[in-house]
């Protein structure tokens, strides 16, 4: 586990990759400005059926079975 029990090493090893995520990114996107990255979202469009007709953009949130399995009660 992250350190081997021990605070101090467990957060120089997180600090470490996210200091080494953060200089590959910057040599990626020529720039130490977060604000002036730029990516091309066009590879994670998600495509329906044989032919590419139909597109949608890839979104990160629930299904609708998994916000009915997560619901808790009325409102």
């Amino acid at each position: 586990y992250c350190g081997k029990g021990k605070k101090a090493a467990c957060q120089k090893s997180i600090w470490s990759a996210i200091a080494a995520a953060g200089a590959e990114l910057e040599a990626d996107q020529g720039s130490a400005n977060p604000a002036a990255w730029r990516a091309d979202a066009t590879g994670e469009r998600i495509k329906w059926g044989p032919a590419p007709l139909v597109e949608m953009r890839y979104t990160n949130r629930p299904s609708g079975i998994q916000q009915v399995i997560s619901f808790k009660g009325h409102r």
